[in-house]
């Protein structure tokens, strides 16, 4: 949307010599620069989105959104927001007469309003095709204590109790109640054959806010019942906001950023850009808040590549055969990589790059993660001051040894650390992620390729492609880094993969087989059922040229195996 018209931020204000008609020149010369250019993405956009036809309809715990929406859309400078007045109970006749757009409805007991969706929704969406129906997913009552994993009662007397509440409780019994209503939704969406009943995050804002609290994040309080008014509870003027901001974000699908909600005079101006970047977050990667869209549903096609909240790029691998293993002519061919036929009878998505350091601190921050190595002190591989490669607790996927950036693949992990931060990457996308079993890698590594690797039979070539062991078999080629590269720096596959061979080793799903593959043709073949060592793919900075080849596998420890050249990529699996 264009800036023009916005106010000026607390930033601007700062910069001295900075007068309303400079600042009017700029947000007008940025909005006809970036509209005009087609690569930007919004040269069909237009300034600002129109206005909608909106009813509010809820309790004490909604009944303040509708004035913070009509703050931000004012600030924002949206013409034609119409808050259209509740009807009576059963009176549809505004919705028979597409006289409504947005229909929002929010009550402490979330799963109750859903329920009635079909009614209003059905004549809503025949008379205005672009309908949609918002539902208010708030904190629970007593923090839904009745829900904690110990079976406990509700136990809040005094408002203070609340600060006695394990955030961790109170997400399960949030994620709980949340997955009832997601499967409504589903129901009703599949029945109007479109997406069209939303769900508003509120309750998982208000939990990262109450997180912030108890971290001493959010300046200026101090214990989570501040935030609230009462035993129930009902909201203070933080929640309040933070609820209006959500509401905005998904109803007008902008993020609220900068805009001004003066009502809660009583919030500061740091506390309200922290709650404005809070509700965008949760609402834009909340896929069921209608913000961002999940993997398309037809079928996707080689080069495809998606992004999903944390950046990650996702690159489509469609379903295919191939010969999965290594001719025995082969140089540098072991005994295990037995030639034989794979049959992968569905496509899937692949990260395009190995996960991150940035990536996997995020994991470690929302997660509140220790890696097993920083956990039993053990540490793990990692390389000393003069070069050598050693096992010592001090290293870590923090620290392997060597200078790493966000934008490096993140190192000394185990097995079950990738497996964890897949699990975590399920629960934030509402997707299902997972590590790529050994005949995906290969598959995906191969990329409609039968030679030793991706781009051809001949090594020298490898520095192009692959961050590998500098100065092998005489070779004098340098490929510019000693230790891991950043993602995407060499050329890749014909899959839009990077990296698949060299920078990093990576683990796969599967156990690994001491004795080799089976001689006969496989479909979707997932290992053995169980073993001692994961599987290992790839080979990493540290590697000789024939560990790098396509059907080059290795087999370790998965909790006590880390290494400064081991990591990891993900799988999305497709619907």
């Amino acid at each position: 949307m264009s800036p023009e018209g916005l106010p000026k931020t607390a930033a601007m204000n700062r910069l001295g010599g900075l007068h309303d008609n400079q600042v009017k020149i700029l947000q007008k010369l940025a909005w006809d620069t970036v509209s005009k250019y087609p690569y930007s993405g919004v040269a069909k956009v237009n300034s600002r989105p129109a206005g909608l036809r909106v009813i509010f309809n809820g309790n004490s715990w909604f009944n303040f959104v509708p004035a913070g929406v009509s703050d931000l859309v004012k600030s924002a400078g949206i013409e034609g927001h119409e808050q259209v007045k509740v009807p009576k109970p059963n009176d549809l006749s505004l919705f028979e007469k597409g006289q409504v757009d947005v229909y929002a409805h929010g009550v402490h007991w979330w799963t109750e309003p859903i329920n009635e969706a079909e009614k209003i929704v059905a004549p809503a969406l025949k008379a205005n095709p672009n309908f949609r129906a918002y539902y208010h997913a708030a904190w629970l009552v007593n923090d839904g204590r009745h829900l904690f994993p110990d079976g406990r009662k509700d136990d809040i007397k005094v408002k203070d109790d609340y600060d006695a509440s394990n955030i961790v409780d109170v997400q399960t019994a949030l994620d709980k109640t949340r997955k009832s209503v997601e499967a409504k939704a589903d129901a009703l969406n599949k029945k109007f054959g479109k997406p069209v009943v939303f769900i508003v995050p509120v309750g998982d804002a208000v939990t990262k806010l109450r997180a912030m609290v108890i971290d001493g994040k959010y300046p200026g309080v101090k214990k989570q019942s501040e935030l609230f008014t009462d035993t129930m509870p009902h909201p203070g003027a933080h929640i309040m906001a933070l609820s209006g901001y959500c509401h905005f974000a998904a109803i007008y699908r902008m993020s609220p950023a900068g805009l001004q909600m003066p009502r809660f005079k009583e919030i500061k101006p740091e506390q309200h850009a922290i709650l404005q970047k809070l509700a965008w977050e949760t609402v834009s990667r909340y896929p069921y808040a209608g913000v961002v869209e999940p993997p398309p549903a037809n079928v996707p096609k080689q080069g495809d590549e998606i992004r999903n909240s944390l950046g990650m790029r996702l690159a489509y691998v469609p379903p295919g055969k191939f010969m999965m293993g290594s001719p025995e002519n082969e140089p540098g061919r072991e005994s295990q990589e037995r030639q034989h036929e794979v049959e992968l009878t569905k496509g899937f998505y692949l990260g395009a790059h190995e996960v991150t350091v940035g990536q996997f601190r995020q994991f470690v921050r929302d997660a509140k993660y220790q890696t097993d190595g920083e956990r039993d002190g053990k540490g793990g591989w990692g390389v000393n001051e003069s070069g050598s490669i050693e096992m010592k607790g001090k290293y870590s996927w923090k620290s392997p040894g060597f200078e790493q950036t966000d934008d490096h693949p993140v190192v000394l992990v185990n097995w079950d650390d990738a497996q964890t931060f897949c699990r975590w990457l399920c629960k934030r996308e509402k997707l299902e992620y997972r590590l790529p079993t050994e005949a995906e890698w290969e598959y995906a590594c191969r990329a409609d390729t039968a030679a030793a690797y991706a781009f051809g039979n001949d090594a020298t070539a490898m520095q192009v492609f692959a961050n590998a062991l500098d100065g092998q078999n005489g070779s004098k080629t340098i490929d510019g880094y000693r230790f891991t590269a950043p993602v995407g720096q060499f050329k890749r596959n014909a899959f839009g993969l990077y990296d698949m061979h060299g920078n990093v080793w990576e683990w796969c799903a599967d156990w690994y087989d001491l004795q080799g593959y089976a001689a006969n043709a496989q479909v979707n073949p997932t290992g053995q059922a169980k073993g001692i060592a994961r599987v290992q793919r790839g080979g990493g900075w540290s590697s000789a040229m024939h560990r790098l080849r396509s059907a080059a596998r290795v087999g370790r420890d998965p909790s006590a195996y880390r290494g400064c050249y081991l990591g990891f990529r993900v799988v999305l699996e497709t619907p």
